[in-house]
């Protein structure tokens, strides 16, 4: 299932992605800063390589992007309204760098042009020529090139300014509370594995609880005494829900998940059981619901986030990498009053689309 990109996302595409302003026809602009149409093109191009690379659901076919995805918008015009919007964040990322009053030193310049003459040696043996014919594939010169990494360094370094390690602004519990409670969800979670069993196998390599080639574990079906004890604790469970015993007590007592005391702290794209992850969302806090999915039966109950969960070493599998997502946030919350105020020639940008372009993996 393909699940909409959130702003979270893009603030991190704002990161992960080179911004430019390029040479030739503007197609975007905000006082001062461009993108133009070569570049847009370039843009559009990196964009379809890094959604095709991070979306399993996404695949460079027509009928992939011909289908129709959310609020009646096939992929190809989705997609490519993600990649505008990102261009228009990073347009103002990079704007932010020069009101700052930020120095382009002759240090980011020299290593600039060292990463692009590294590039040209690894794709085109050094040529010239045979460099210029690949960047054209995706819309692109090397002067180009050259103006798009000067802006994604001066993204970078506002960023750093801002919320880097040495920043001058300190991310507050309050920022990472509302954070937390704007894209995770708390939930805890009894489970009963009434679909099958994990067994190990005996190989000519050893004993293994998992498949070495794929990974995935190794299982079998119930027999029917089995089965018939699981759906026996099912019923209990049921029982005991409806008769008004405490949701915890019950998962004390009978859920075979008891890794977290604490529940889960997930987001929508966490690697869990996606049923149950949308199901958690759907509920409001205190609710409990009941859903079956390949793995069992599962009871959710959706707790309030609060406090500051993210310094409890219990909670540290579901937070690993939590100051630098809020970090993104905060910066994608202060730029996008000003990507709003982007102007998008549409005359120009409405000439490609995601579909269109060439996934560009290499610039």
């Amino acid at each position: 299932m393909l699940k909409k990109i959130t702003s979270a996302v893009l603030a991190l595409a704002v990161l992960m992605l080179t911004s430019c302003s390029g040479r030739g026809e503007t197609a975007m602009e905000y006082d001062g800063v461009a993108v133009t149409e070569d570049m847009y093109v370039y843009w559009l191009s990196h964009y379809k390589a890094v959604f095709i690379d991070n979306y399993s659901a996404v695949t460079d076919s027509d009928t992939f992007w011909d289908s129709t995805l959310f609020d009646g918008m096939t992929a190809d015009e989705y997609f490519t309204e993600v990649a505008l919007e990102n261009i228009k964040k990073n347009i103002a990322a990079a704007w932010l760098f020069d009101y700052m009053g930020l120095s382009f030193t002759s240090d980011m310049k020299k290593e600039i042009k060292e990463g692009i003459e590294e590039l040209k040696t690894n794709l085109a043996n050094g040529d010239d020529d045979e460099f210029e014919a690949l960047l054209a594939e995706y819309g692109i010169t090397e002067d180009s090139l050259y103006d798009s990494y000067v802006m994604d360094m001066k993204i970078s370094y506002a960023y750093s300014y801002l919320y880097g390690s040495s920043g001058i602004i300190n991310i507050s519990d309050s920022d990472k509370l509302i954070y937390a409670q704007e894209n995770y969800v708390h939930f805890a979670h009894i489970y009963v594995n009434n679909n099958f069993k994990y067994v190990t196998v005996e190989t000519e390599m050893g004993t293994f609880s998992y498949d070495p080639e794929t990974g995935l574990a190794y299982t079998e079906e119930l027999t029917e005494d089995e089965k018939a004890e699981k759906n026996a604790t099912i019923a209990a469970i049921d029982s005991a829900l409806e008769s008004g015993e405490a949701f915890e007590e019950v998962w004390r007592e009978y859920s075979e998940d008891q890794y977290y005391e604490d529940g889960y702290y997930l987001t929508e794209s966490d690697p869990f059981i996606e049923e149950v992850i949308d199901a958690a969302f759907a509920l409001e806090v205190g609710e409990v619901t009941k859903i079956e999915t390949d793995y069992g039966v599962h009871y959710i109950k959706r707790y309030e986030i609060e406090g500051t969960p993210w310094e409890d070493s219990a909670n540290s599998d579901f937070f690993e990498d939590f100051d630098t997502d809020v970090a993104d946030y905060v910066f994608n919350v202060l730029i996008n009053e000003t990507a709003e105020k982007v102007t998008v020639y549409s005359e120009i940008t409405d000439k490609y689309s995601i579909k269109g372009v060439k996934a560009n993996y290499y610039t």
